[in-house]
């Protein structure tokens, strides 16, 4: 399934939206003395909640620092929601995953956890990330081997609410992060220019 604009519809709704969102509010946020927080979705999987997570770390790095603004990325989960109802009506694959869905994914109550968490709870000041899942992570491991070892962890499994964690990160997140961030303001742009 493709959005009106021809993106991939999960892409579109998982990142692009929350992106053009928070560029939006930005200004706003950054200019209310009661501003705490803002929320940028992410996830640690190459897809759209990848791209989200970047965002993140690019405003936490740039637009944010320094202000009363913090920018966090939060997993949500696998969640079972009507983003997946594409897959679910093809028939084979369809029925594998809805049945999938009903063993593993969280449901949407649990789903919006993070995002709640990130809004309205008091968190420590070097948090950057939110996951429902219990993710292990050992100092003395480099970001990489961590990843292969334990990043599976951050995909399914029993919902612990909101749980900080370290997301795990390639080496040169932060000149992706950049490039994204570029990339994407070009994408929206036709969406918002007079705002942007």
């Amino acid at each position: 399934m493709r959005t009106k604009q021809g993106d991939e519809m999960i892409y579109g709704v998982n990142y692009f939206s929350h992106f053009l969102l928070t560029e939006l509010l930005l200004p706003t946020l950054m200019s209310s003395p009661d501003a705490a927080e803002g929320v940028s979705q992410g996830w640690r999987y190459p897809d759209s909640k990848t791209a989200a997570l970047f965002h993140a770390l690019h405003l936490q790095r740039t637009k944010l620092k320094g202000s009363n603004v913090t920018a966090l990325a939060v997993n949500p989960g696998f969640v079972h929601s009507d983003i997946w109802r594409g897959i679910a009506k093809k028939k084979v694959v369809g029925s594998i995953y809805v049945t999938l869905m009903y063993l593993f994914a969280v449901s949407t109550a649990q789903g919006c956890a993070t995002s709640v968490a990130a809004a309205t709870h008091a968190l420590a000041p070097a948090t950057r990330y939110l996951t429902p899942y219990w993710v292990p992570h050992v100092p003395l491991l480099s970001a990489r081997i961590n990843n292969k070892l334990f990043g599976a962890f951050d995909f399914c499994g029993p919902s612990f609410g909101a749980l900080s964690a370290e997301p795990f990160l390639p080496d040169d997140e932060e000149q992706i992060s950049a490039r994204l961030f570029e990339l994407s303001l070009e994408r929206v742009k036709p969406f918002a220019a007079p705002l942007l």
